[in-house]
């Protein structure tokens, strides 16, 4: 008993869950009722035939296509390991993810750690941003990937990270700011990045941008949601950091910054 046991953790395989997962089945629930709406239409009659015709296939583009888009972006999440070599940079990074999820990103970058390096990750762990998100499944993930020993998870927002000042090298953010509409909490985000980010560290920020074609492919009409690069570039200016480079990986536009030294600079 004891030995398939031990075979079965053996076989168990990491779960990082699906991005918006509940939306993209909402998306498709409505989608398919608008196709069924159209193919209806074929066995009707004037004028109903053309008012099912238009209504079907309009709400067909509107939710099928990004609940399609959305899959396929599941399915290519478009990164790549060697992004986080920038890490090396530093002799024994200590690195905090905000909104770490199941740790798809954060276990990637704990693996490229340099010695002595380690990993702290903090999430609300909302299950309508990543399906099966939660503080177990992430930890669980840490352990499967051999990296349990240099990571760390716990709860926590961003909007009031739970840690001391200055603690952090590499501060890693990546698709989470978007998620935050009210200018105040904007605010406090960027706020509580700067305050535990060393003086020297890094701002590792990533976002989509809304301009960019693989995102309207992906999501449609839906793109809307997303900034266009130009708003982040000023939205990291405003709130004291300076761009040092940036990287689009098929859309998703990669911000590597470092904090402005002139506090003084900083809009209110």
């Amino acid at each position: 008993m004891f030995s398939i046991l031990k075979k079965k953790i053996k076989n168990e395989k990491p779960k990082y869950g699906w991005y918006v997962g509940k939306i993209i089945a909402y998306l498709a629930v409505i989608g398919c009722a608008g196709l069924v709406l159209f193919i209806v239409g074929f066995f009707s009659s004037y004028p109903l035939k053309i008012i099912f015709w238009i209504s079907g296939f309009t709400i067909s583009i509107i939710f099928l296509w990004p609940a399609l888009g959305l899959t396929a972006m599941n399915l290519w999440i478009p990164r790549r390991i060697s992004q986080y070599e920038f890490m090396r940079e530093f002799k024994a990074p200590q690195v905090l993810d905000c909104g770490c999820g199941t740790g798809r990103h954060a276990i990637q970058m704990a693996k490229q750690l340099p010695e002595r390096g380690s990993l702290e990750g903090i999430d609300i762990y909302d299950e309508i941003a990543i399906s099966g998100s939660s503080l177990e499944r992430v930890k669980r993930n840490a352990a499967l990937e051999g990296v349990a020993n240099i990571t760390n998870f716990q709860k926590g927002s961003i909007i009031d990270i739970p840690f001391d000042d200055q603690r952090f090298d590499i501060v890693s953010v990546l698709s989470v700011l978007h998620e935050i509409h009210d200018a105040n909490d904007k605010k406090k985000a960027y706020g509580e990045i700067y305050r535990v980010l060393k003086d020297d560290g890094l701002l590792f920020m990533g976002e989509w941008n809304r301009s960019s074609l693989n995102l309207i492919l992906f999501t449609g009409i839906f793109a809307f949601v997303f900034k266009p690069k130009s708003f982040w570039e000023m939205q990291l200016k405003d709130h004291g950091f300076e761009i040092i480079k940036t990287q689009d990986v098929s859309g998703f536009i990669d911000f590597f910054a470092k904090k402005i030294k002139n506090i003084l600079s900083i809009k209110i």
